[in-house]
């Protein structure tokens, strides 16, 4: 059995990755692609609200870095240090699947708002959608 180990990272743990990130668009191996990577409001251009569940939205949203739409998983509100651990292990359990009917999940972080997921964009049906052509389809068999 695995342990998953989670970190939480200090105001100096986040100084010291912007200094590196720093010195490493400075350095000779500055590439124009070394430009990209600096912060989530830089990374993603929030698009529309796609989805919303009982307790997180779900946005759809441009990824500069890979430059391709993907959905983000956020938590709706301000909420407890229990529902921050649920969401992150259920993004583990997410992360560790793999079927043609489970969506993917790319990626995951922490941010000023908490944490957030980041999955591909399936621009298909929702189950809403899905349950309400079966129940009319039920119906019209009754017909």
């Amino acid at each position: 059995m695995m342990n998953k180990v989670f970190v939480n990272y200090t105001d100096s743990d986040k100084g010291i990755a912007k200094s590196i990130a720093e010195s490493l668009r400075s350095s000779t191996v500055n590439t124009p692609l070394w430009d990209r990577f600096v912060s989530f409001e830089t990374r993603y251009k929030k698009g529309a609200l796609i989805g919303e569940g009982g307790s997180k939205n779900v946005y759809r949203m441009y990824d500069n870095y890979t430059q391709r739409l993907v959905a983000v998983g956020e938590l709706k509100n301000r909420p407890s240090e229990e529902k921050y651990e649920s969401f992150i292990r259920e993004a583990c359990i997410t992360a560790s699947l793999e079927h043609p009917n489970i969506v993917p999940l790319y990626d995951m972080g922490l941010d000023d708002n908490g944490p957030y997921t980041i999955m591909k964009l399936v621009d298909k049906r929702t189950l809403s959608d899905v349950i309400t052509k079966a129940r009319r389809k039920r119906l019209r068999s009754y017909d």
